[in-house]
C-alpha cells in the first residue's frame, strides 16, 4: 500500500511542479517582456528550458513507476514459490490420444472459501467442436481452463474428458495432450520462419 500510495502521488507531484515553474516564468517573464528587460525571445527560451529540465524528471517517474509493477509482481511469484502447494497425482490411467470430448457436470469452484467464481456450471463439448467462451472479466473463462488442466481442484461436481473424471488420469500425460495458447502474442526479432519453427517446438 506504500509503495501504490507513493507511484499515486509520484506523478502529480512532478506535473505540478512543472506547471508552476512555467507558470511563474510566464508571470515573471511577461512583467520583464513588458518592460522591455528582457525580449520576447528569451522569455519563450526559458520555457523551453523547463520543459527540457522536467522531461528527464518525468522519465525518472516511468521507471519508478515499471519498477513498482516489477516489485508487486515479484511480491507475488516468491508469494507463490513459498506456498509448495502440489496437486494429488493419484490418477492411474495414461492419457495417451485424447479425442476431446469434454463435460463439466455441476462444477462449483471458489479460490476463497465461499466466493463462488463457477456455480453449478454444466456443458459439453464434442469433439472436433470449436467453441468461444463469451464473458467480462472475472466470470471465469481463464478458470474453467485452469480447471480443465487441474491447475486448480473443483469443490463440487466434476469434469470428464473421453468419459473419464480428469481425477483419474496421470496428472503429467493429462497435461500433455491440452495445449494452452495465450493471448499475449510473441514475435521474435528474427525471420517469421525462426518463430513458426519455434511455435511448432510448443
Amino acid at each position: 500500500m506504500i509503495r501504490c500510495g507513493t507511484t499515486v502521488f509520484f506523478f502529480p507531484i512532478v506535473e505540478i511542479l512543472s506547471a508552476t515553474s512555467i507558470a511563474l516564468i510566464a508571470w515573471y517573464g511577461g512583467g520583464e517582456v513588458l518592460r522591455s528587460e528582457v525580449t520576447f525571445g528569451v522569455l519563450v527560451a526559458f520555457i523551453q528550458y523547463i520543459n527540457m529540465l522536467f522531461r528527464p524528471i518525468r522519465e525518472l517517474a516511468d521507471k519508478f513507476n515499471t519498477l513498482q509493477m516489477g516489485m508487486v509482481s515479484s511480491e507475488r511469484i516468491f508469494k507463490l514459490m513459498d506456498e509448495g502447494q502440489k496437486q494429488d497425482n493419484r490418477g492411474k490411467i495414461v492419457a495417451q490420444k485424447i479425442k476431446g470430448d469434454i463435460v463439466f457436470e455441476n462444477v462449483w469452484f471458489a479460490y476463497k472459501e465461499n466466493e463462488w467464481v463457477l456455480k453449478n456450471i454444466s456443458f459439453k463439448i464434442e469433439s472436433g467442436k470449436m467453441i468461444a467462451l463469451v464473458g467480462v472479466t472475472g466470470s471465469g473463462k481463464t478458470t474453467i481452463i485452469s480447471l480443465l488442466n487441474r491447475f486448480y481442484e473443483i469443490q463440487k461436481g466434476r469434469i470428464l474428458i473421453d468419459g473419464i473424471d480428469i481425477n483419474d488420469y496421470e496428472l503429467y500425460s493429462l497435461r500433455s495432450q491440452i495445449a494452452v495458447v495465450l493471448q499475449d502474442v510473441f514475435l521474435f526479432l528474427t525471420l517469421y520462419t525462426i518463430t513458426l519453427l519455434y511455435m511448432i517446438q510448443v
